[in-house]
């Protein structure tokens, strides 16, 4: 999964990352980070079954995609 993901990572053309890190670090770091970060949510979803899938999934979808959008933008 780490792979796949460092893959999608490397995809995106510029990353606004404030870490001095190279590139392929940088892809393999969040790569392992948004696995990890899934992991936790189906963790935290399996001991809460009440919450419905739907809100898990809006969730998610708030920690990541709305964080990593913020990554790719381009600064001025």
């Amino acid at each position: 999964a780490t792979a796949q993901l460092t893959g999608l990572f490397h995809r995106v053309p510029h990353l606004s990352l404030t870490a001095g890190l190279p590139r392929a670090l940088a892809d393999e770091a969040l790569a392992d980070a948004a696995k990890s970060a899934l992991n936790a949510i189906a963790a935290w979803w399996w001991r809460n079954r009440d919450v419905p899938r739907a809100d898990v999934v809006a969730l998610t979808v708030d920690l990541l995609w709305r964080g990593l959008a913020a990554l790719t933008r381009e600064t001025p």
